[in-house]
């Protein structure tokens, strides 16, 4: 089985990649979204655009035989806040007034459970692996892709956000990153959302991801 990893393009299958992307923190995704149907509505028109959270452009995914096997979207600390804000300007296009309400509402709380990465740092936003090529490494893969965009970027380090009881934490500390901070918020742990782990790794000590 040959993998290839390579930048998103715009006419990659989107599809697939909302799911994933969705399979990461299922809860958080419930809780951001009002349903499974509005996310694929807007994976769909963000994955095309120049800009955003969730762009193509920011992003890195693995291929086997056509099959999206895996991604990782990422950026870095500058590119951010206005990445966000493209996002958060091209959902009020796509949301009914319900469902922008819902999600700006979601939006508060997700302020309070993810704390903003280092000025130096590059964040990964999102990291997926299909469930039949886990166990292959290609995580890893994923993350020394991350780095690489990290060390073109002038980053100091690589950040990331994952749930304490998602079992990527051991694979993370394994490649030498440490949690710099924990986050629980009563509000989610009540919807299902439990403690959530910063964590973080200097780009000049990801020897394990060469």
């Amino acid at each position: 089985m040959s993998l290839v990893l390579r930048q998103g393009k715009a006419d990659d299958q989107i599809d697939q990649i909302a799911d994933l992307i969705w399979s990461t923190d299922v809860e958080l995704m419930e809780f951001t979204f009002p349903s499974y149907e509005i996310w694929t509505k807007v994976a769909r028109t963000e994955w095309r655009q120049p800009k955003g959270l969730i762009s193509h452009l920011q992003a890195t995914i693995a291929l086997s035989d056509g099959e999206v096997a895996g991604i990782t979207v990422g950026h870095t600390s500058a590119e951010y806040p206005e990445n966000f804000d493209y996002t958060v300007n091209l959902q009020r296009e796509i949301f009914s007034a319900d469902e922008l309400a819902h999600h700006q509402d979601a939006l508060i709380w997700m302020d309070r459970l993810f704390p903003p990465a280092r000025e130096d740092a590059f964040y990964v936003q999102e990291l997926a692996v299909a469930p039949r090529f886990r166990g292959q490494g290609l995580g890893k893969r994923l993350l020394a892709a991350a780095l690489e965009r990290a060390k073109a970027a002038g980053a100091q380090r690589i950040s990331l956000d994952v749930a304490e009881a998602n079992p990527s934490v051991a694979v993370y500390n394994s490649l030498g990153f440490e949690t710099e901070i924990e986050t629980r918020v009563p509000y989610l742990e009540e919807r299902g959302i439990g403690r959530h782990l910063h964590m973080s790794l200097p780009v000049a000590d990801a020897g394990a991801l060469s």
